[in-house]
């Protein structure tokens, strides 16, 4: 098993080599190896990567987005994908802590 110490992390720039990567997704794969850059540059994710010897074993990206609530429409997010049921709207009882 590998420990946590043991890896190196990195914040991926676009100067940064992608060591080996293969977690079993393709789409996951995909993003990492083809898209993770223009994220970056786009200013839609930073992603971290975990190293360990020649391989990258993990990483992460963290997406500057945002969740919205429409009661016709339930959750979207702005690309227009919907999450229905996941969150309680916010009522005026809650937002003030009653």
């Amino acid at each position: 098993m590998i420990k946590f110490s043991d890896c190196k992390h990195t914040r991926l720039s676009t100067g940064t080599r992608i060591k080996s990567f293969d977690c079993g997704d393709p789409d996951l794969n995909d993003f990492l190896f083809n898209d993770s850059r223009d994220y970056l540059t786009e200013l839609y994710a930073v992603t971290y990567l975990f190293e360990y010897g020649d391989d990258t074993v993990a990483f992460f990206s963290v997406s500057n987005d945002k969740i919205t609530y429409d009661e016709k429409k339930q959750f979207q997010k702005p690309n227009g994908t919907v999450f229905a049921g996941l969150f309680q709207p916010q009522t005026p009882e809650r937002q003030s802590g009653r």
